[in-house]
């Protein structure tokens, strides 16, 4: 429950009117996000997924939507060997409001090497158990991240804002990225006992940092190994095939040179058979003629 006041004049008399109005309260809050690394090329642009986790004090069977809010400010990170670190901040905006839906769905398709085939997608609204297996297949969550999972038991994680990052492919001398800060839930609708509500949300206020819940490395690392493993394998498939082509053509060697052997000898008794009758044929006729002549004398 919660209270709500109306404060006003009535006849020349300070008023003061409460009214109690049923709310949710969020019991622990909990926000960071995913950094989905692009592939690698010349400006690699990846995609940082935010989401706020979070318990409530509901047996809430079906989280239908629910109204976030947060402040945002882009960030430029520049790294010098000699001067150091240097940040600049823009865009600086407070009170953003957004609705998410159980219905929405995201996609970021990375590009450039080693991510061929490679899709991610998620739900706005996901089961804080849905939301860790099914984070990404080469997506490595932190220990940090795992274990608040674990100590605090989150019952739901709202996806409510994807923000690109971009860096230097090689020294990441330089990062542009936008930090989400003061991050809150104002309002959740959802299913309990069968009963649907749409309730103002009592909770707190909390705000990441700077790091991703994943280990970037760890996901290239992946990507990399992953494609070693596909190049290995076509190798091994190369070499099958040139080994099968060479057993066939020994096979095929053999065969054929027996057969090659069989048909000469073929054509040699033809051969001789021909050449036998022709001379029986051409010579037979004077071999009488001069045999007869013999006789006569």
């Amino acid at each position: 429950m919660g209270i709500t006041w109306k404060v006003y004049y009535y006849n020349n008399v300070l008023t003061y009117e409460s009214k109690y109005v049923e709310t949710v309260d969020i019991t622990i809050t909990y926000s960071d996000f995913i950094r989905y690394p692009d592939g690698f090329k010349l400006a690699p642009i990846s995609c940082d997924s935010h989401y706020v986790a979070f318990s409530t004090d509901r047996d809430i069977s079906r989280l239908i939507d629910a109204e976030v809010v947060y402040d945002s400010r882009e960030a430029e990170k520049t790294i010098v060997p000699v001067t150091g670190v240097s940040i600049s901040y823009s865009n600086e905006q407070k009170d953003l409001k957004v609705t998410v839906s159980e219905k929405e769905e995201v996609e970021f398709i990375p590009s450039g090497w080693f991510v061929d085939d490679i899709i991610y997608d998620w739900q706005r609204i996901e089961t804080a158990e849905y939301f860790l297996n099914n984070v990404g297949d080469d997506i490595v969550l932190t220990d940090e991240v795992k274990n608040t999972f674990t100590e605090y038991g989150f019952q739901w994680v709202l996806r409510f804002l994807e923000t690109d990052y971009v860096s230097s492919p090689l020294a990441n001398n330089y990062q542009k990225y936008t930090e989400v800060t003061n991050v809150s839930i104002l309002r959740l609708s959802f299913v309990e006992d069968g009963r649907v509500y749409n309730l103002g949300a009592v909770g707190s206020v909390v705000s990441g940092d700077e790091v991703p819940g994943n280990d970037v490395a760890a996901t290239i690392g992946k990507r990399i190994e992953q494609k070693l493993n596909d190049l290995w394998e076509k190798i091994l498939q190369l070499v099958g095939i040139v080994f099968l082509i060479w057993i066939v053509v020994k096979i095929l060697m053999s065969v054929c040179g027996a057969l090659i052997k069989i048909i000469l000898g073929w054509i040699w008794e033809l051969l001789k058979f021909v050449i036998t009758w022709t001379f029986r044929i051409v010579f037979f006729p004077l071999w009488l003629l001069f045999g007869g002549l013999k006789k006569k004398k």
